[in-house]
């Protein structure tokens, strides 16, 4: 009997990307399209069987409906070969009204693909097969479905929503709609052995079982708080099923800094990373310090805020914690207090130099506390 070769063996996998929360929207309409730009780019690199939007492509049904010529547009890149599914996650029922759904529309792939209602749905390929879990609002009824055997060697599962029993960051206030919660029996009982997974938007892979349950988080910045690099997920099947994730340069990322004002108002330079910045990151920056002239520290915030405006695509700012003391250096305690300090602050790159400027803040504060309970007393 003939062994098979490597060659013949490499033939015979199959690959498929799995991506989910792209959110596409007209508000960000080309940030989010440069994410997609990147993933069909992945998908034509590693020659793809298949490519698996597992939820939340756009971010509300009416985004779907504006920008899916769009969406057509870039998909035709891909070659026939390429299969293309399009599960409907909570965000594709936003803003859509009775009756309404996504098949109605053209988005450059067959009807059947694009999975919608109904409690799921088979798809038998050569090599393996897609079990499809249509976004619902209670999965309960899982023991009941009469799914087929597996005729495949490798099941995929692609649904869009959270497993219970596992850890997550949690839901956010601006998720408009919560998924409902699945059972990880689900696809134990129904042979599943990859789990492609949207909806929480950080990168997760649980190993259940046999079931390998996978999170390919946001595939874009979507929400602040979104840290690190966004990525979509390769899916190589064979005799067993081996994933890698694979960052999407295009999402830039989240960044977050706290950035000190000193007493006279003057802000720092921009952040020391500020060269490895993606012209695509989203940036909050929150200051903090005591200033005596709260129109200059104003002023040379915003100055700051206009030099991170010119590299990125987002900035935040958060100013609340600026603390005004007018007059406070006509004050003779805080007068000796601040030269003091001046005399024997470390410079700006000793380590010790975030302490010594928290110094000046609590003592200043502190000295005003005294100066007011000293007036009240007098009076």
């Amino acid at each position: 009997m003939r062994h098979r070769t490597e060659h013949e063996e490499a033939d015979e996998m199959t690959t498929l990307l799995h991506c989910a929360d792209i959110h596409l929207s007209q508000k960000e309409k080309d940030y989010s399209l440069s994410v997609i730009d990147e993933i069909i780019e992945i998908a034509l690199t590693h020659g793809v069987n298949a490519l698996l939007f597992c939820g939340d492509t756009f971010d509300s049904f009416e985004d779907a409906v504006i920008m899916r010529q769009a969406f057509r547009e870039r998909i035709r890149r891909l070659p026939q070969e390429c299969e293309i599914f399009l599960l409907a996650g909570n965000h594709e029922y936003l803003r859509r009204r009775a009756n309404e759904s996504l098949a109605q529309y053209d988005f450059g792939i067959p009807k059947e693909n694009i999975i919608e209602g109904g409690m799921w749905k088979l798809f038998q390929r050569e090599g393996f097969e897609i079990l499809a879990i249509p976004h619902q609002s209670d999965y309960r009824s899982y023991a009941e479905w009469d799914i087929p055997e597996k005729q495949q060697p490798v099941r995929i599962a692609i649904a869009h929503g959270v497993l219970s029993g596992l850890s997550f960051t949690g839901f956010d206030d601006e998720e408009d709609e919560r998924a409902a919660v699945m059972d990880i029996d689900l696809f134990i009982r129904h042979s599943v052995d990859y789990a492609a997974f949207g909806h929480l938007h950080s990168i997760q892979h649980h190993q259940i079982g046999r079931v390998d349950v996978v999170y390919p988080g946001s595939a874009r910045v979507w929400r602040a708080n979104e840290f690190g690099p966004h990525h979509v997920v390769l899916v190589t099947c064979g005799a067993t099923v081996t994933h890698q994730p694979i960052a999407v340069k295009a999402a830039g990322r989240f960044r977050t800094y706290r950035l000190f004002v000193n007493f006279i108002g003057d802000t720092p330079a921009l952040p020391d990373d500020a060269e490895q910045w993606h012209p695509a990151d989203w940036i909050a920056l929150s200051f903090f310090g005591v200033v005596e002239d709260e129109t200059t520290a104003r002023e040379n915030i915003q100055h700051l805020v206009n030099q991170v405006k010119s590299k990125i695509r987002r900035v935040e700012t958060d100013v609340d914690d600026i603390k005004v003391l007018a007059n406070i250096s006509t004050q003779p305690l805080a007068k000796k207090f601040f030269d003091l300090w001046n005399e024997k602050k470390p410079v700006a790159a000793d380590p010790a130099w975030p302490a010594w400027q928290r110094a000046l803040e609590l003592g200043l504060l502190k000295i005003m506390e005294i100066i007011k309970n000293t007036e009240k007393f007098e009076a």
